[in-house]
């Protein structure tokens, strides 16, 4: 039900003529059907890069995505977004996410820590003993949300990306008390990346609205989704 639902709020965001689109990405989607919901049943006929470090990932998008996206062709970039950014178009008409920011933060911090088995295993005595050391280490956390930036910054300026399409919606995964904590210092990322695109939320709001009004799905179920301050919609504008 929540996949189907941030799907259709990405298929209404969505406000590029998909038929004339030569290349769109697809970062980080895990073992998911969520973002790539909203090209489904699509004219799109171009090249579909899919972009996520595990391997588990990128062997569920080579297996399932053929009966998704019928008509595309499938680049499948099993590693790091910032590594393998040169595997790329030049020109990217739309380029999705949904909910990364904070998986990158998590994703930094096990490498410093050495604990990198958080993801394998979902271990949330460790993940959240991350974030508070994240968060009680400002110089850590400037560092660390610094890379991120300067890594996205480097993709822009590499790749002309027309339309960049994210929602950082408040998480759910997270119990208290590190929830808080995990969405204050994502919000501070996610913010920086924003405010290199000429996103507007009153657009936003009026695509989400429709969102809203066409929507089968419970109202407290999709709520995340309607914050228009939680999307980046626009282009990257560097």
């Amino acid at each position: 039900m929540w996949d189907t639902a941030v799907g259709n709020s990405y298929k209404t965001v969505i406000d590029v003529d998909l038929a004339l689109c030569k290349n769109i990405v697809e970062f980080a989607p895990g073992k998911r059907f969520k973002t790539i919901n909203a090209i489904r049943g699509t004219s799109f006929k171009g090249n579909l890069y899919v972009v996520d470090g595990d391997k588990e990932a990128c062997e569920f998008v080579k297996r399932q995505y053929p009966s998704i996206v019928t008509s595309a062709k499938i680049n499948v970039i099993c590693d790091s977004l910032f590594s393998h950014s040169n595997k790329l178009p030049k020109e990217i008409d739309l380029f999705i996410a949904n909910h990364p920011f904070d998986d990158m933060i998590l994703y930094e911090l096990a490498i410093r820590f050495n604990e990198k088995d958080i993801f394998s295993f979902n271990d949330e005595n460790k993940i959240s003993e991350l974030w508070f050391k994240i968060n009680d280490d400002k110089e850590l956390q400037e560092e660390i949300l610094d890379k991120i930036y300067d890594n996205w910054v480097t993709l822009f300026k590499k790749s002309n990306i027309k339309k960049l399409i994210i929602c950082q919606y408040i998480s759910n995964r997270y119990s208290a008390p590190h929830k808080d904590v995990a969405d204050k210092i994502t919000y501070k990322l996610f913010s920086k990346i924003k405010a290199l695109t000429d996103s507007n939320n009153v657009k936003i709001g009026e695509r989400l609205n429709r969102f809203k009004e066409n929507s089968n799905e419970d109202i407290k179920v999709i709520s995340p989704l309607l914050d228009c301050s939680a999307w980046i919609y626009g282009k990257v504008i560097l």
